[in-house]
């Protein structure tokens, strides 16, 4: 891969081992700055892991789990200001990353989700009318080979799909 990076204008929000170690054999030296939770950087010996790549320049702290702070972060690390490109290394980190990238005026999904989302029918029904539970609710019977559904709502089984938008809409 022969990609055009500078010094630090790669953002990678989240990431595992495996995707970084192959990254690091693909990406210029110095490109990245990795942002991962605090308790993750510390539990999993992840400084150490960064010392040891070339493509990771820093690592910075944040937590963007459970809803990044765009402002906060860009005022406490000023250089993210020069980012070209976010990358969301893990499937948790695509808002935090689309929330930055909007924040930084650059090209993303955007953070809101789309109207046909699964989570946007407010229950755990497909909104295709599948039958398959679009969020599981125990992990412990998912892991065991068994889907869990949270059921019917307040209002009844889900019925019908949302209405999806024009494909002009989500452009």
């Amino acid at each position: 891969m022969d990609l055009d990076l500078g010094r630090e204008q790669l953002v990678v929000v989240g990431a595992s081992f495996g995707s970084l170690s192959w990254f690091d054999q693909e990406l210029p030296a110095d490109s990245v700055v990795l942002v991962e939770e605090p308790d993750v950087i510390e539990r999993r010996g992840l400084a150490g892991f960064a010392e040891r790549t070339q493509m990771i320049s820093r690592l910075v702290a944040a937590e963007y789990q459970t809803g990044l702070d765009a402002d906060a972060l860009l005022a406490r690390e000023p250089g993210l200001a020069d980012t070209r490109l976010i990358l969301p290394g893990l499937e948790y980190a695509v808002g935090a990353g689309a929330r930055l990238a909007e924040r930084l005026g650059l090209p993303g999904a955007g953070w809101r989700p789309p109207r046909s989302s699964p989570t946007s029918t407010g229950c755990g029904c497909s909104p295709t009318g599948s039958g398959w539970p679009t969020r599981p609710t125990n992990w412990s019977t998912i892991r065991r080979g068994r889907w869990s559904s949270p059921g019917p709502t307040a209002a009844g089984a889900c019925s019908s799909p949302p209405a999806v938008p024009a494909a002009s809409a989500c452009n």
